[in-house]
């Protein structure tokens, strides 16, 4: 039985080209030595690889298929370089305008930029499109250093963990489903359209996740993001009123670490189950604004006091080097990989 075919990748490739070139063995010695075909050095030796005037950016990809408007294709490469350098997004439609503009100014009149071109020009240069954390994007690093040094490490010398909350708004979908199903092959899926009614939810926790109201008859410390509906509050006697930098939320606001994500996904499964046994009743489960308040209350219950601690800890909330390490947790909490 014949072997396997094995295609290497370019990290190989060069690697075994260049412990060729560092040997005094001729090509069919080398070859015997290291089990490979003669034919297989010689096309890797003369596709040349190694040349300083080749460049790969994915060194796992086995083959290097080159563009046809090669000028073109550099010019944008750099560009990309260059605006990914300066933290600017490059979306779909501004890498095929860019391309345009290139095959224009390089005399490259068939050029079409096409979606398989560009398709092709990202497989070429290991390039993909994401998700952007809008705050995260402009986000000074310094300015979180800062905050957590001076700020947070006052916050935390005068107050007890307890008396450390930090709250948040989300919005809730209150009547929304999957939008998956499992099905037979060949049957048609019906009956997914998107709720959109919403509610916002104001959420308060504390850095232990005991708490998940604000107490009276002591005073605590409340972080909130720089929202402009924040506004300072003049007169407080037992709320100390902290904001974090501006856009910041993504990397300093507990209650965006993990707590409201399940949060919701706890809302969602409990929705899900009453809307399940309706139909198993033969019912249709309509859900209203105060169904919404029963499960919006017994959804954060659920969310349990590890889970909340932990989310603080994550972000830097920690008073003590001890109490840095973050906790195992027991409960029951929603595997929130199984709950998007």
């Amino acid at each position: 039985m014949a072997s396997k075919r094995k295609n290497s990748s370019f990290a190989e490739k060069n690697e075994l080209i260049e412990k060729f070139q560092n040997s005094n063995l001729s090509k069919a010695a080398f070859a015997k030595a290291n089990s490979i075909p003669r034919t297989t050095l010689n096309n890797i030796s003369a596709a040349k690889l190694c040349s300083s005037n080749v460049q790969i950016c994915d060194q796992e990809r086995k083959r290097q298929r080159l563009s046809p408007y090669e000028n073109v294709d550099k010019a944008l490469l750099s560009w990309i370089k260059y605006a990914r350098s300066q933290n600017s997004p490059v979306s779909w439609n501004v890498l095929k305008e860019k391309s345009l503009e290139f095959a224009n100014e390089l005399g490259e009149s068939s050029f079409a930029a096409s979606n398989g071109w560009i398709q092709q020009f990202n497989s070429r240069h290991n390039l993909s499109f994401k998700i952007l954390c809008g705050e995260a994007a402009e986000f000074d690093s310094s300015s979180l250093k800062e905050w957590k040094d001076v700020v947070l490490w006052d916050i935390l010398e005068r107050y007890e963990s307890a008396n450390v909350f930090n709250v948040d708004e989300c919005g809730l979908l209150y009547r929304i489903l999957p939008d998956r199903t499992l099905c037979f092959k060949g049957e048609k899926c019906v009956g997914g359209k998107k709720s959109k009614e919403r509610l916002t939810v104001l959420l308060a926790a504390d850095m232990d996740g005991w708490e998940k109201i604000i107490p009276l008859k002591r005073k605590v410390a409340l972080i909130a993001d720089n929202c402009t509906v924040h506004c300072t509050v003049d007169g407080l006697k037992s709320i100390e009123l902290v904001f974090l930098p501006p856009n910041s939320t993504c990397v300093l606001q507990p209650l965006d670490q993990g707590i409201i994500q399940n949060f919701k996904a706890t809302y969602r499964k409990l929705l899900l189950q009453d809307i399940i046994s309706a139909n198993e009743r033969k019912e249709q489960l309509q859900v209203s604004v105060l169904n919404a308040i029963f499960y919006i209350d017994q959804s954060w219950n659920m969310v349990s006091q590890k889970t909340i601690a932990n989310c603080f800890r994550h972000v830097g909330f920690h008073s003590s080097p001890e109490s840095e390490e973050l906790l195992e947790d027991d409960d029951e909490d929603l595997p929130l990989n199984e709950l998007s």
